[in-house]
């Protein structure tokens, strides 16, 4: 059984994903939600540092925050929550592509990852994802500074760290957020 980093146990972190119904024999699923849960702690000390993470961590959490330090537990809090959402409907099976026999006992058991399409799921985990990184940004340590370096790909192979092949983004990427499957347009 995993222990969160922000919620007080497993059991409450389950109730808000709307999984405490999976039952105790389900223990593959159990292992994927202790993995999930795993990944959003490693995820706020990696975001975050140790430091800051072990800050918001002492902080006091309460329902009805009305202080700064009482809104900065509560969002670190959701943000969890919304890290082992995305991380479970990565990793939990879903009915598009894994209908084997027990599909619909999982179904019922595994409420995020009820019937929906791949592009469904892909923009689900984009905005997931957006949500997650503009939490994380209004967690980072406000005493840190802005960064005066910008960082950019002109093309050119790097001397001292060899290109990965696929390291690179492609051409125009980096200009927009995500690529668009838009048709062109006729005149």
């Amino acid at each position: 059984m995993a222990i969160p980093l922000f919620l007080v146990d497993e059991a409450t972190l389950k109730a808000k994903l709307r999984l405490s119904a999976v039952p105790a024999s389900a223990l593959d699923t159990e292992a994927i939600i202790d993995e999930a849960i795993l990944r959003a702690r490693v995820r706020f000390y990696r975001e975050l540092g140790t430091a800051r993470t072990n800050a918001i961590v002492a902080l006091t959490f309460t329902e009805t925050p009305t202080t700064e330090d009482e809104v900065i537990r509560a969002l670190a809090n959701t943000v969890e929550v919304k890290m082992v959402y995305c991380e479970l409907l990565r990793l939990l099976p879903n009915t598009f592509m894994d209908a084997s026999g027990d599909v619909n006992q999982r179904w019922n058991e595994e409420a995020p990852t009820r019937e929906r399409g791949s592009f469904e799921i892909s923009n689900e985990l984009r905005h997931c994802e957006g949500e997650i990184a503009n939490g994380l940004q209004e967690l980072a340590d406000p005493d840190i500074g802005e960064c005066d370096i910008v960082q950019s790909y002109d093309g050119t192979p790097d001397i001292e760290c060899p290109p990965v092949f696929g390291s690179a983004p492609r051409v125009g990427l980096s200009l927009q957020p995500f690529p668009s499957r838009r048709k062109p347009v006729e005149d």
